[in-house]
């Protein structure tokens, strides 16, 4: 039993080591605590705000109703899981697009890296959480020029 255990913490400890090696090197930042809450804006513009609009469905720009966040580290210091008030997570669908889901836990394209200026990369495809438009009801994908970052509610 003894021998077994030592083998199961040694793979695992070899899995995370390779999710870590794999994170992008972009990371500058840290995850904030999951103590309170934060919400997900424009960098140009903090009035607008990521809305969920229920899971599967992309996510949009809005100046009132926005989602609260809570992150959650999950590989080290600068990458976690970011879950909406309704227990969702932000992420990245195979379209580029940023949804809702209820199924986050091992699934990299929840995964986002804080970079500069608390912007959020994607772990799975290293684009920048962003918009295509600074208007609201913009779709919130991944990779246009309309930066996403977090901020303190």
């Amino acid at each position: 039993m003894g021998r077994t255990t030592a083998l199961l913490a040694a793979g695992a400890l070899a899995v995370t080591a390779g999710l870590a090696a794999a994170a992008p090197a972009m990371a500058s930042s840290h995850i904030p605590p999951p103590v309170g809450a934060y919400k997900l804006c424009l960098l140009s513009d903090h009035s607008r705000c990521v809305q969920s609009n229920g899971v599967g469905n992309q996510a949009t720009l809005a100046t009132s109703g926005y989602a609260t966040f809570s992150p959650h580290q999950v590989i080290n210091s600068s990458t976690g899981i970011w879950y909406n008030q309704s227990g969702a997570c932000a992420r990245e669908k195979n379209d580029g697009t940023v949804e809702f889901s209820n199924s986050c836990s091992g699934d990299t394209a929840s995964y986002w890296v804080i970079g500069s200026q608390s912007t959020l990369i994607n772990y799975s495809h290293g684009g920048l959480m962003s918009t295509h438009s600074d208007t609201t009801g913009a779709g919130v994908d991944v990779g246009d020029s309309w930066r996403m970052v977090f901020l303190g509610t």
